[in-house]
């Protein structure tokens, strides 16, 4: 029997594994290229691999159950959002399906795992005060609230799925 909760649920926490490992990959790539690229381009690959090898994800796959299946599933959303986000705003060019597709991650990530709620919310303030810290220290204007209100729009639809079901 492969039911729900047995080792049926290693499939898609080995799904979201590989998901996450890849982005780690890409963030770990646009971090170089945006902030470290004179460094030697050999480090990425390596800095790849590292990451690949320090996680407790082989582990996870030995006894996935539908905790751990839940788990990376909303630690791959957190991390796809989160890149989604830093490519749309950081090149300036507030992608909107992009924008879009970031606030969706995260509201799926907040289905998988609620407790996403805490680093999430770290992640708005932070991303809240580096974009609007000229306007804060300064009271110059800055930019628009266009990007945190676009990707803003999914995650209020998935939360009040998420809600409407709970409550369902």
């Amino acid at each position: 029997f492969m039911g729900f909760g047995t080792k049926g649920d290693q499939y898609p926490a080995f799904g979201f594994i590989c998901g996450i490992f890849v982005i780690q990959a890409l963030l770990l790539v646009w971090i170089w290229k945006r902030y470290f690229s004179n460094l030697p381009t050999w480090l990425v690959p390596l800095a790849i691999v590292f990451v690949g090898l320090i996680s407790p994800f082989p582990w996870i796959l030995t006894r996935a159950r539908f905790f751990e299946a839940a788990s990376t599933g909303g630690q791959f959303f957190f991390l796809l959002g989160l890149y989604l986000l830093l490519i749309s705003v950081a090149d300036g060019n507030n992608s909107k399906w992009k924008l879009l597709l970031a606030g969706a991650s995260w509201a799926l990530a907040m289905g998988s795992r609620p407790t996403h709620i805490l680093p999430m919310g770290i992640t708005v303030v932070m991303f809240l005060f580096l974009e609007y810290r000229d306007y804060i220290w300064h009271r110059q204007p800055s930019r628009s609230l266009y990007p945190f209100l676009i990707a803003l729009i999914p995650f209020a639809i998935g939360m009040s799925i998420l809600g409407w079901y709970n409550w369902a």
